[in-house]
Order: C-alpha cells, then sequence, then structure tokens
C-alpha cells in the first residue's frame, strides 16, 4: 500500500504463504515496492538500516511515523557479507537478544484482518510501506507473489478520453495553453523538470489555526522526499498564484546549487505576516546554513504580463480551488504509472496528504503530456457524488466535508502579551561599564505602599532601589566577594564560582507591628563551593531602612566539623510546647548537606521522632528566638527549595548528590515540628535499587517553587517544567493529632503531585548549563530560563486541572524519556508544549543582554516584575493588569514576594 493513500484504496496486493518468515517478507518488499520507489540500486535489504512493526487490528494509525504500538523489530548487528539477523527491540541500544528468523514467523501468521505491518526503510532517505492484511484464506501459491489490482472506477461510468476531449480548453492551440504561458511551474508540476513524487493544488488541510494551511505543494523524489516547491495560504486569483509560482522555478538566486537542493515558498499579497513570520523563524533555525536553499517570494502587487486568464480557461476548477472549501487535487509519480486524484474534504496523515476512498470524486490512472490536459482532467471530474457523479459540483454543499472548516488539530490562543521588550524599564544598567552579576532579588512594599527592590551581586555587595525613581538608596558590602575553583566532569578547574549574595528574604520586622515606621528585615545568604571551609555558613539579617548588620544565625551542629551552605530560607509558626496553645514565630532554613536516614514508608506511619534524631542530624534547621532546635531528619539528598503554609505545613524538595537528579518531596507538620507526614519518592537510593534503569518524568528540581493556599508549583529542568502539587488536607477534629513522637495528620494529610508540562525551553538542547528561575506573588508565578527572555505568567491555583497537564507518571526507561521530549512525530511535541505554553496567563518579554542571555532571577510582587542579569543589569516591565495586585495583598505575612517559598537557583555545591 502506498503509505499516502487510505487502507481502503489499495494498490498492490500481496499474497503470502503461511510458512512465509518475516525476513522472507522484507527481502520481497526490498526487491518491490521498495525498489520501485527508490533510485537504483538502493533498495537491498542489507543496504540500509531498516524498521518492522507489526500493529494488532483496531490499532489507529493517525501517522506512519507514530506507529509504535505494536511489536518492534530492528536490524542488529549485521556482518559485511551476510543477511542480517532480526532481533526484538530493547530498551539499551546495544540490542544483543538475537530472535531466529524462522521464529519470527508465527508473528506473522497471528495477524488478523485489520492487522497491519508497517515497514520503515532507511533512516536517512526514508521509504515507508504499509501492509493491511485484507484476508486470510486458503493460498495455493507457495509462494510470495504480487498481485496489481485493476484500476477501481471511483464514480458509475467509464473514465476515456473523452471526457478531458469534451471540456473546451482542451481543443486550444498549444500556444494559448497554460503551460506557454507558465513553461517552469507547468513541466515541474507534472514531474517533467524536477522529478517530483507528488503533487497537490488547492486548499487540502487547515491544521492548528484559521492561517495554517497548506494551498500547493510539490514533493520531490530525489531531496528525501522533500518538498522542493509550497504554498500554505490560499490564494484568491489563480493567475497571481501562477504568475508567482512561475517566478519561484525560474530565480536564478543561488543558481549554483540543484533544483533538489532549493525549496521555493510564496505568499499571496494579502498575507505580508506569514511572509514575516517565515523569514523571521527561518533566520533564527539554528541549521539554517545546513538545509535546503530558501526561495521566499512575496509582492504587494503581482503584475500579470501575459494574457492567459486561468478562470476563463478552467471555471469549474477556478471556482472550486478557490471557493474555501477543501477541495484538492493530487499527482502522484511512481515508476509504474502515475495516478491524478480530484479530491474533497480534509486530507490527514502524517503530512495531512492522505485521503480517504469516499473522499475521491474521480481517479485517472494515467500520465499526462502537458500541465494542460491535466487541469483539463480536473475540469472534468467536478461531479456531484451523491449524485451518481452525473450533475455539476458548483457550490453545493458537502454535508461530510463542508460543514466544519476549522483546524483539524486547534491550539489553544496564545496568551496575551503583558509586556513587551521595547517597554521594559532599566533600574540599573551594566552598558558601558562593568557590574557584579545580578544573583539574588526581592520585591517588598513599605510603610506607605512604595515599591522597593533588593538586589543581591555576586561581589557579596546588596543594594535597595525605589522601583517608582528606579534610584538606589543603599548598598552595603554584606559578604566578602572571592572566587572558588570548582572541578569540573572534565577533571578540571573551571574559573570558580562567586560566593556573593545567594538569596535574600524582605520580612516585616516582628517589632514593627506597633510602629508605623514599618522597615524591613533582610535575610540574607552567601554560597559557594567551599568543601575544606572552617568558616559556617551564616544567616545575616540587615536593616532594611539603612542596610546595616542586626543579628546573624549560624548554621552549625556542635558535633559535626562540616559546615553545610544554605540553600533556602522560609518562615512559619511552629509549635513546640504541648502544654498550652502557643507557637513560636521560627526561620526555617534549608541546607545543602547530605546524610543518613531511616527507610520509612511514604506515610510515615511507623516513624519515630526520638529515633530518627539519634539516628543523625538533619538538614532542615529551623531557628526559635535566634537560636538553632532540633534540625528535621527525613531527606537524605541536599535541599533544593521549601515552601510553607503558615501554621499548617513545610514542603520541602530535595536532589541527590552527584547526579543532582530530584530525590524526593517531603510534607511537615508545624504542630510537631520535625515529624514528616507524607513524601513523594522520585529517586530515592531504595526506589534506585529495585528499578536502577526506570526515571521519573520530574527528575530535576532546578528552577524555583511558589505557594498558594494549599497549592504549589514547581519550576524543574531548568525552567522547562512546570509542576503542579496539591497539599490535601484532613482536620483532626478539633483535637490535637500529634503526640511528643508522632503525628496523626500523617495517616490523613497527603502531598499529591497532579502531573507536569514542559513549556518549550529544552534546556537539554542548552547543554544544560542554562538557570531556570519560578518565583511568585499570590495566585501568580512567573518562570523563565536564562537562555530566553520570555517570562511567562502561570496561575498556581488552577494549573494542576487544566488538561494541558500531562498526568502519567510513571516511571520510564532512558528511551522512554527521549521520546517524552520528541514526541510521537515532531508536530506532536510542538504541539503539546504549545498546549501547555497556552494556560498561561500571559507573556513577559525582556530583552537579551551582554552575551546573549536572558534574565538570571526574577522577583515578584503583585504587579511587580523585576528581572537581573549575569551583566549585571536590573529591568523591570510594565505593571501588569491590577488584577494582579489583589490576591498578594490578602496574604498573611507582610510584604515579602518570596516569603514562603524558597529555592537555591544555582548549581549545587555537594558532590
Amino acid at each position: 500500500e502506498d503509505p499516502e493513500t487510505d487502507s481502503d484504496d489499495i494498490e498492490n496486493k500481496i499474497q503470502v504463504p503461511e510458512n512465509t518468515t518475516l525476513l522472507e517478507l522484507i527481502e520481497f518488499l526490498c526487491n518491490g515496492p521498495i525498489r520501485e520507489r527508490r533510485d537504483c540500486n538502493d533498495y537491498g535489504v542489507n543496504q540500509h538500516l531498516w524498521e518492522l512493526k507489526i500493529i494488532p487490528a483496531g490499532r489507529s494509525i493517525e501517522s506512519f511515523g507514530a506507529a509504535k504500538e505494536g511489536k518492534k523489530y530492528e536490524l542488529c548487528k549485521p556482518s559485511d557479507n551476510t543477511m542480517p539477523n532480526l532481533c526484538e527491540l530493547k530498551d539499551d541500544l546495544d540490542c544483543t537478544d538475537i530472535v531466529s528468523t524462522k521464529q519470527l514467523v508465527k508473528n506473522l501468521n497471528s495477524l488478523e484482518v485489520g492487522g497491519c505491518i508497517y515497514l520503515m526503510y532507511d533512516y536517512g532517505t526514508t521509504t515507508e510501506l504499509l501492509l493491511s492484511v485484507l484476508s486470510v484464506e486458503e493460498c495455493i501459491n507457495s509462494k510470495l507473489s504480487l498481485c496489481i489490482l485493476n484500476d477501481e472506477v471511483i464514480y458509475d461510468g467509464e473514465v476515456n478520453e473523452n471526457d478531458i476531449q469534451q471540456v473546451p480548453a482542451f481543443h486550444l492551440p498549444k500556444e494559448q495553453q497554460i503551460d506557454a504561458f507558465y513553461p517552469n511551474f507547468s513541466k515541474n508540476f507534472i514531474g517533467k523538470g524536477h522529478p517530483m513524487n507528488a503533487v497537490t493544488l488547492g486548499l487540502s488541510s487547515r491544521i492548528t489555526r484559521q492561517d495554517d494551511t497548506v494551498f500547493s505543494s510539490m514533493e520531490s523524489s530525489s531531496n528525501r522526499g522533500n518538498d522542493v516547491f509550497f504554498c500554505a495560504t490560499p490564494f484568491d486569483d489563480m493567475n497571481k498564484f501562477l504568475t508567482l509560482g512561475e517566478e519561484a522555478w525560474s530565480s536564478s538566486k543561488g543558481a549554483e546549487i540543484s533544483l533538489s537542493c532549493t525549496s521555493r515558498h510564496i505568499f499571496p499579497p494579502n498575507n505580508r505576516e506569514a511572509y514575516n513570520k517565515f523569514q523571521e523563524v527561518h533566520e533564527s533555525h539554528p541549521m539554517k546554513d545546513f538545509g535546503p536553499h530558501i526561495i521566499a517570494l512575496y509582492k504587494e502587487k503581482i503584475e500579470i504580463k501575459n494574457q492567459f486568464d486561468f478562470s476563463r480557461t478552467f471555471p469549474k476548477t477556478t471556482q472550486q480551488l478557490t471557493s474555501g472549501k477543501f477541495r484538492w487535487i493530487r499527482y502522484s509519480n511512481f515508476k509504474k504509472g502515475s495516478v491524478l486524484k480530484i479530491i474533497v474534504g480534509r486530507g490527514f496523515g502524517s503530512n495531512n496528504r492522505m485521503m480517504k476512498k469516499s473522499q475521491i470524486l474521480r481517479k485517472w490512472n494515467k500520465r499526462f503530456e502537458s500541465f494542460h490536459e491535466l487541469l483539463c482532467a480536473v475540469e472534468a471530474s467536478w461531479k456531484h457524488p451523491q449524485d451518481n457523479y452525473l450533475s455539476e459540483l458548483g457550490d453545493v454543499i458537502l454535508t461530510e466535508h463542508d460543514i466544519d472548516l476549522g483546524p483539524s488539530k486547534p491550539l489553544p490562543e496564545e496568551p496575551p502579551i503583558l509586556c513587551k521588550k521595547e517597554d521594559t524599564i532599566i533600574v540599573s544598567s551594566s552598558e558601558g561599564k562593568q557590574q557584579p552579576g545580578v544573583t539574588a532579588l526581592a520585591v517588598a512594599t513599605t510603610h506607605n505602599n512604595t515599591p522597593v527592590l533588593y538586589s543581591g551581586h555576586e561581589n557579596g555587595i546588596i543594594c535597595k532601589w525605589d522601583l517608582t525613581t528606579n534610584e538606589i538608596i543603599w548598598k552595603r558590602q554584606v559578604f566578602q566577594a572571592k572566587m572558588v575553583g570548582k572541578s569540573t566532569d572534565l577533571g578540571h578547574e573551571d574559573c570558580g564560582t562567586p560566593t556573593g549574595i545567594r538569596g535574600i528574604v524582605a520580612k516585616e520586622s516582628s517589632s514593627s507591628q506597633t510602629n508605623s515606621n514599618t522597615y524591613h528585615e533582610i535575610f540574607t545568604w552567601s554560597h559557594g563551593f567551599e568543601p575544606n571551609s572552617a568558616t559556617p555558613s551564616k544567616l545575616k539579617v540587615l536593616n532594611g531602612e539603612d542596610g546595616m548588620l542586626l543579628y546573624s544565625l549560624t548554621c552549625e551542629f556542635d558535633d559535626v566539623d562540616a559546615y553545610p551552605l544554605i540553600s533556602c530560607v522560609v518562615f512559619s509558626k511552629l509549635k513546640y510546647n504541648d502544654e498550652d496553645d502557643d507557637w513560636d514565630e521560627a526561620i526555617i532554613v534549608g541546607l545543602q548537606a547530605t546524610t543518613e536516614i531511616l527507610e520509612d514508608d511514604e506515610n510515615y506511619s511507623d516513624f519515630d521522632l526520638e529515633e530518627a534524631e539519634d539516628f543523625a542530624h538533619g538538614n532542615i534547621l529551623p531557628f526559635v528566638d535566634k537560636v538553632a532546635n532540633e534540625s528535621w531528619r527525613g531527606h537524605s539528598g541536599t535541599i533544593r527549595s521549601m515552601a510553607a503554609v503558615p501554621d499548617k505545613f513545610i514542603v520541602s524538595c530535595s536532589e541527590c548528590p552527584g547526579h543532582r537528579f530530584a530525590e524526593m518531596i517531603i510534607l511537615w507538620c508545624t504542630e510537631r515540628p520535625g515529624i514528616p507526614l507524607h513524601r513523594i519518592d522520585l529517586e530515592k537510593s531504595t526506589v534506585q535499587r529495585k528499578n536502577p534503569s526506570l526515571f521519573h518524568p520530574v527528575n530535576s528540581f532546578q528552577g524555583g517553587i511558589s505557594i498558594f493556599k494549599n497549592k504549589i508549583l514547581l519550576g524543574c529542568d531548568y525552567g522547562d517544567m512546570i509542576v503542579p502539587l496539591e497539599i490535601i488536607e484532613n482536620e483532626s477534629n478539633g483535637s490535637s493529632a500529634c503526640t511528643t513522637t508522632t503525628c496523626n495528620i500523617g495517616q490523613s494529610s497527603t502531598l499529591s503531585m497532579e502531573g507536569y508540562a514542559k513549556i518549550g525551553y529544552n534546556a537539554s538542547d542548552l547543554g544544560g548549563t542554562y538557570k531556570g528561575c519560578l518565583v511568585g506573588s499570590g495566585n501568580v508565578a512567573i518562570i523563565n530560563n536564562e537562555s530566553c527572555g520570555e517570562v511567562w505568567v502561570f496561575p498556581i491555583n488552577s494549573i494542576g486541572q487544566n488538561p494541558a497537564i500531562d498526568t502519567d507518571l510513571r516511571r520510564r526507561t532512558s528511551q522512554e524519556m527521549d521520546d517524552l521530549v520528541v514526541g510521537d512525530t515532531e508536530f506532536d511535541a510542538h504541539n503539546k508544549i504549545l498546549k501547555a505554553q497556552g494556560m498561561a496567563d500571559g507573556q513577559i518579554y525582556l530583552p537579551r543582554q551582554e552575551g546573549d542571555t536572558g534574565p538570571e532571577v526574577l522577583a515578584m510582587k503583585g504587579r511587580w516584575v523585576v528581572a537581573g542579569y549575569s551583566c549585571g543589569t536590573i529591568l523591570r516591565s510594565t505593571l501588569l493588569p491590577e488584577t494582579y495586585g489583589i490576591e498578594e495583598s490578602t496574604i498573611e505575612g507582610g510584604s515579602s514576594s518570596n516569603l514562603f517559598a524558597s529555592s537555591y537557583l544555582g548549581e549545587s555545591g555537594i558532590n
């Protein structure tokens, strides 16, 4: 079966005896149908890699490249002078399980009517075949044989030359025929210039948007099946279409390049936007210098210099092709012959050029000598299918094909742009001067609602800015600036990691509750890779009014020589005294330290706090009244991020040492500090021992965290993935659910991961070296990747219920993980990303700065969004719409945008 026709439009039938092996079938196909579709001497069974898939009956195959449901076999370790073996495809790349080809006959015999065999031959210049099982019957012939079916008449009545000759235009002298006026376009359309596999003309598909259409295509037979001519948008004047098409095929631009390495694109006069977008995409494509030579033609006014009138010569065809309905023709050229099909209704399949038998008004098995003769056949074919093809089709609406003319795979509308690049406002510019990179940001408001910004820099300095005037208020050297060398994976020292500011949280001082002169306490910490450091990490607290040091909190353990680094800080009340209802204001610090933990189930039903405290120190350290309390045990890996539901829950995320995969997420109880309630294991060591080759789709916490009420949004995979979580809370019926060493809330309060979505930053393609950042304010989170200027704005509370969220959280092999990124087809993967982006409430476009990078850190509070760059520049967007400030003002905890959510955004220092 030709892979571009529907299964009910069979062109060849193959008789397969029951003792046929799969390898014998492949040899037969290579010497027959494959050979017919390829260049000379390029069809042998052992000349190229090929892939075979057996698809059971009842499975739908929308695109031939995506037929992954069936059993799959691949060429495996062929020797130079012997026939290749077949092996069942394994998860790993080294396929060692050889299966005898004689044993595979049972797979072929097990096929039922409706089943399929899909063959993809040659991963470079690919040829595809799909074989459908039409019948299972007694076979007299014991050898494989190929039967050419008689051409099946599509409508009642015989197709003959008289039908063409009845078209008035057929009798025009050659000098008045269309080929004389458009010679280059005409000869290439019928394959007499550049050899073509198939060409189309007319509206054949509308895919993702109203303007995402295909009007004409010419598919080369020598350029890996790629299009050498393409017109997406329909023309309402066929003379203008032909004039521009002729110019595209006559262009001398790039004449030194062969015709097969040139791709021609034309655009109608009313669609400059599509032309500009095409040029922008082409110019920004990283492989533009290695792909085909591009000719793109657009003209505001197309001057028609000849006297040929398409609408007068072919009036019926003009009416159909310019009707706005799916009316199109397809002309295929094969060595065995040529086929012209006149089609109604949208195309489908991998390139949207397949059709069902019921869509074909007429089929001509004929090799046409001229474009004019072909169009005469088309002109004779516009007959009404529901009237025995006796009356003219005209402007009749065909219910099956003409009611729905919208996109076949509609995409969500693109989120609104909340701020354009040119509208951003400079707070501090690095232009013309060397500035220390921005490493941390926090936005807050003063007692008179003046928005201020605290910026931390890689040289250890913190600055305070007035965001209404963009003027600096004060600058303080808080930590010493020094660079510490770090061994890389390549075994040499890199340029070093700055031990400057690594985090800032602005919190209204507790003493200001009765003081109208409100000021902020600025919590800040430094971070660097110092494995031999003899200095404990300190959390410094500054007076927001003048930047002077108020006090410091030292993160250390009396009986441990190592000094863990600080990764993140959140705030909540904790209840340490069981005898009264008093709660203590606490500062909860996440540490970059690994430790040993007990093996507990995910609901901690057997957790004992005293036993855990005796076992080892934890890596979450709470401070009450400036004194460190017992650390919390639960994570073995380093803490990457934390979030707090004030006075109720703490959520913490950790990553494994070394490879830094996401380790686990733990829900903690604030009523009984240090007691975990529930855990989600991602790459926990115990899981790895059971399934060492399976991976969770959420495998990186590098990106950030934000929280709104009981909803959490994680930024993962360098800002390329968002992961919604929900804390499912169960009340304790008015009585305390916690005892001295256990917490009964844990029996019912759980943490649920609702799914994930990738938003298209492709961090793996960027070498995995870029930072991602997610921060939030109220019910809004913003996320970006340092390689890009786009910032996406997501609503936290509704993301988990959005159908664009992938809820399949099962573990996968490394190959299946790659398939998650690539998708079944390139279109499917892109479509999935666009749907994820469609969940956003808006976009903020920020300009790139020195080094062609986007922002490294973000901060948000209400309507204010600020971005900091590694070059030292600080920008802010225009104010977001007023609705963005409503929910922020109702949240307990004062004016900080990151008071209850904190994450370390840099590279982890623990290996």
